[in-house]
């Protein structure tokens, strides 16, 4: 098998639309499989772009599932 020469990018944007229960929720759902895919696949780089009112929020869900950096 080949290695892939570039970095395959997963962005989620969820600007304005989630406030903090909400956004933990959501990221809840999302970032352990993220962080699943990005372990098989070591070339993929995720972006998580949570309202600015919820970024503390989701940072904990981060650090709860130990999601890659």
């Amino acid at each position: 098998m080949t290695t892939p020469s570039r970095t395959a990018i997963i962005a989620g944007n969820w600007k304005m639309h989630y406030g903090p229960v909400q956004a933990s929720n959501f990221a809840s759902e999302v970032v352990p499989e993220l962080g699943m895919l990005m372990q098989q696949y070591r070339h993929i780089l995720s972006i998580l772009c949570p309202p600015a009112i919820s970024l503390a929020a989701v940072r904990e869900v981060m650090d709860v599932h130990l999601f890659p950096r």
